[in-house]
């Protein structure tokens, strides 16, 4: 059966991966089991792939109230679920005129402090940590974007990551349909026509983004220290992210066990 065909036919997220493996600017790769991004999980739902291989013991949520009243998934005992709503506009039932590339560069202009306030979620989380909304495109592709690049992920490969998810905006249409959330003319959960530019992800939507925060003196893991982000924090994250000092993460300022 092609991939596919299962996700069609099993209830579940479409829009998930694993951001390890991404390549670094200084050389190396991105660590895996540490930072998945997705789209939402809703009631019924079979955990399946990475979400049952190696679960997320961190949930980062970044819908609206009224988006997680829908068929609200519970996550296991043991998973702590951080809710952190990031702009109704970049919802997909958001009332707005605006073409991604100018929404998204709004969001980022009100919500700095919201994604400096992720780095100490992500850095002592004791395991994955899964972040999302509800297509896992525009509030986690722009969360996402800021840590990878905070972490030293080379900028193409952010860039790149984000359109990743252009090819899966079928499927999530799909799911939607399946699970009630209305699609088609209107936005899922909404009875206006959105612009159809935010049923898909381009390229050319993050890359300003992308590009101010390279641009940012001292680069984007300033940016975020700028923001509010503690030095500290930013330093474990981007450590955690690449694979290194990871007990010294996972048992935060506790001495890890010797063997």
């Amino acid at each position: 059966m092609r991939v596919q065909d299962e996700q069609q036919r099993v209830p579940g997220p479409v829009n998930l991966r694993d951001l390890g493996g991404l390549p670094l600017t200084d050389g190396g790769r991105t660590a895996p089991g540490v930072l998945y991004r997705g789209d939402a999980c809703y009631t019924g739902d079979v955990v399946r792939g990475i979400l049952s291989d190696r679960p997320p013991t961190t949930v980062v949520d970044l819908r609206s109230d009224a988006e997680r009243g829908h068929r609200a998934f519970t996550w296991p005992d043991g998973t702590h679920v951080h809710r952190l709503s990031l702009h109704a506009d970049a919802a997909p039932a958001g009332r707005t005129g605006l073409g991604l590339a100018e929404l998204y560069g709004r969001v980022f202009d009100v919500a700095a402090p919201l994604f400096a306030g992720l780095v100490p979620v992500v850095a002592r989380a004791a395991g994955p940590v899964l972040v999302h909304c509800t297509a896992g495109k525009d509030r986690t592709g722009l969360a996402v974007a800021v840590l990878l690049l905070a972490a030293g992920v080379e900028p193409q490969a952010v860039v790149d990551d984000y359109a990743a998810t252009d090819t899966n905006m079928p499927l999530l249409l799909r799911r939607w349909e399946a699970v009630g959330l209305r699609v088609g003319g209107s936005s899922p959960g909404g009875d206006r026509a959105v612009p159809s530019d935010l049923f898909r992800a381009p390229a050319e939507a993050i890359s300003p983004i992308v590009e101010r925060l390279v641009a940012h003196p001292g680069g984007p893991g300033a940016w975020l220290i700028d923001h509010g982000a503690g030095e500290d924090e930013v330093r474990r994250w981007r450590a955690r992210a690449r694979g290194e000092d990871v007990a010294a993460t996972v048992y935060g300022d506790r001495k890890a066990p010797t063997r």
